[in-house]
């Protein structure tokens, strides 16, 4: 090797953009399954939750069930 460069040095150095590549893709993943997701707002105490839930998981109040012409 030119440099006295040692051989698990250039693995990392190789490993690197796989790494970085991996990380990015799992990002977007998350992300796009994120904004997927049909939320709605609390009227109780305004946090995010899932339109389909019928209890919400921050305050614990019951919520109306909803029909579908208000999704």
């Amino acid at each position: 090797m030119p440099f006295g460069i040692q051989p698990i040095l250039v693995f990392l150095i190789c490993l690197l953009p796989v790494i970085v590549l991996a990380l990015i893709g799992l990002t977007v993943i998350l992300v796009v399954r994120t904004l997927k997701r049909k939320t709605k707002k609390c009227p109780y105490c305004a946090s995010t939750i899932l339109a389909e839930a019928i209890v919400c998981a921050h305050c614990g109040r019951d919520l109306k069930p909803q029909t579908s012409s208000q999704v």
